[in-house]
């Protein structure tokens, strides 16, 4: 599903594994590591996204930029 839409409505991360069913993003919004941060921290198993050189370890916290 988009990013945008994950980011509006939080709750269908635990909704999606509650039905055993694995959670992926994509969209712009996964050009920002805080975006992803957040997504990981709600249970996202994978994001697909343009740049991948900072996405390493998505629960780790990133330097300037903090989870909305």
């Amino acid at each position: 599903m988009p990013a945008s839409v994950l980011l509006a409505n939080e709750g269908m991360v635990a909704t999606a594994k509650a039905a055993n069913l694995a959670v992926l993003m994509y969209g712009l919004e996964n050009s920002d590591p805080g975006h992803v941060q957040r997504q990981a921290l709600l249970g996202v198993q994978a994001v697909i996204c343009d740049e991948v050189s900072w996405h390493t370890d998505p629960c780790k916290p990133m330097a300037g930029h903090v989870p909305t």
